[in-house]
């Protein structure tokens, strides 16, 4: 969230508008040295939290936050992901 706030926030300053997309590359060996921090960015620009998998703590799914809450509009992301990424991590 921290991350999708500071591009919000940076884009906001520099052209008073939010974005109406925005594309992230995602990287595997980046998801993991990070824990995952642009996969929360991209849910956190789509405003949508994860649902959580209680027994294996896996994302078994997504919910909006409501626009009220959130606050601002929802960002469409558009993601390219790597071919590492993508084996490590086919659950995704």
């Amino acid at each position: 969230k921290k991350l999708a706030d500071e591009l919000l926030k940076r884009y906001l300053t520099e052209t008073s508008a939010y974005p109406e997309h925005v594309a992230i590359s995602v990287w595997g060996t980046a998801a993991m040295r990070t824990h995952g921090d642009d996969i929360a960015q991209i849910f956190a620009l789509l405003g949508v939290e994860p649902i959580w998998q209680k027994e294996n703590h896996r994302v078994t799914g997504v919910k909006l936050i409501p626009l009220l809450e959130l606050g601002r509009p929802r960002i469409d992301v558009t993601i390219r992901i790597s071919g590492f990424f993508r084996d490590a991590f086919p659950h995704l």
